[in-house]
C-alpha cells in the first residue's frame, strides 16, 4: 500500500480540500473548531452515544450489514426502495433511543458544525440540498432531525470497536456530500484512518473531526474507531426535481415530461458536479 496510496496527516485545524484533476473540490478534510470545548462536547456526546448503545436492542440485521459487523441505525426520512412518498423510517422499540439522541445538545452541535463548514466549502450543494430539505418537510409535513442541519438522515454506529467495512453508500445522492465525524477515546496515529480506495488515499482521523466525501461514489472503509454520519437520500432529491412526484406519476400524467426527464437522466452526473465548488471560488484568485 505504501507505494500505491498517498498518507494525510491530520491537521484537525486546517481543513483541507481533496481537488480532482478538472479543479473540483470532490471530498474535504474538515477537521473541528479551534475550540477546547468542541473537543469536550465530542466526548461527551461519544459516552451518551456509548450509553443508548449499551441500553437499546438491536435486530440482527442492524447488528451487520453492508458497513460492517456493528449495530447502526438510520434515522430520519427517505424516499426509495418502493416508497410512494418521503416518509420517516420506521425504528419500532429504538425510537425512543433515538430521540434522545436526538434531543442530545451535544450531538445537535456536532450536526450544526458538519452542516456550516458544508455551506463554507460547497455553497451551491448546501443550497440545493436546503431546497430539498425544505420542499419535503413543506410538503409531507416531515420533521428535520435537527433544526440546524440540512440532512435528512443521521447514522449512529454504535460499539466499542467500530470499523467499517469496504461500501459505498448507495441510497445517498451520488454527487451530494457525506459528512462522517469520527468519536472515541483512541491513538490517531495508530487507528482510526479512512480509507478512499478510489482516490488511494489513507486519512488520518482523529477524535472529533469530520471528513466529507460523496459516499455513493467513493468506496470507503476505516480501521477501529466509531463513526456518526449525516447524508442524503438520492430518492429524496429525485422527488423534488421531478416536481414532487414519483417516476410513474409523471409517466402517466405527462408522457412528454417523463421523455423529457429520461433523457436528462444521461447528463444528470454532470450537472450534479456542477454543484462542487473549485478551488478558486473558495479562496479567490490574484
Amino acid at each position: 500500500m505504501e507505494s500505491e496510496y498517498s498518507f494525510l496527516l491530520s491537521d484537525v485545524y486546517s481543513p483541507r480540500p481533496i481537488i480532482d484533476r478538472f479543479g473540483n473540490i470532490i471530498a474535504c478534510l474538515l477537521g473541528r473548531p479551534d475550540d477546547d470545548s468542541y473537543v469536550v462536547n465530542c466526548t461527551n456526546a461519544f459516552d451518551a452515544i456509548l450509553e443508548v448503545g449499551d441500553e437499546a436492542t438491536f435486530k440482527k440485521s442492524q447488528k451487520c450489514h453492508k458497513r460492517g459487523n456493528f449495530p447502526a441505525v438510520n434515522v430520519g426520512f427517505i424516499h426509495g426502495q418502493g416508497t410512494l412518498r418521503p416518509t420517516y423510517l420506521v425504528l419500532g422499540k429504538l425510537q425512543p433511543f433515538m430521540d434522545r439522541l436526538l434531543a442530545n445538545k451535544l450531538v445537535r452541535r456536532i450536526m450544526g458544525f458538519q452542516s456550516g463548514i458544508l455551506r463554507i466549502w460547497v455553497p451551491k450543494l448546501y443550497a440545493y440540498g436546503k431546497n430539498v430539505i425544505k420542499t419535503v418537510s413543506d410538503k409531507m409535513g416531515l420533521r428535520q432531525n435537527f433544526d440546524c442541519s440540512i440532512f435528512p438522515c443521521v447514522v449512529f454506529n454504535f460499539g466499542r470497536n467500530v470499523w467499517t467495512w469496504l461500501h459505498q453508500d448507495l441510497m445517498n445522492l451520488a454527487w451530494f456530500w457525506c459528512i462522517i465525524t469520527a468519536l472515541g477515546d483512541f491513538d490517531v496515529e495508530h487507528g482510526g484512518h479512512l480509507i478512499m480506495w478510489e482516490a488511494k488515499l489513507v486519512v488520518e482521523f482523529p477524535h472529533g473531526a469530520s471528513i466529507a466525501i460523496p459516499s455513493a461514489t467513493f468506496t470507503h472503509s476505516n480501521i477501529p474507531v466509531r463513526e456518526g454520519e449525516c447524508r442524503t437520500s438520492g430518492g429524496l432529491a429525485r422527488w423534488v426535481d421531478n416536481g414532487c412526484r414519483t417516476e410513474k406519476e409523471i409517466k402517466a400524467e405527462d408522457k412528454k415530461a417523463y421523455e423529457e426527464m429520461q433523457k436528462k437522466k444521461a447528463g444528470r452526473w454532470a450537472w450534479g458536479m456542477g454543484f462542487w465548488s473549485k478551488l478558486s471560488d473558495i479562496v479567490g484568485t490574484e
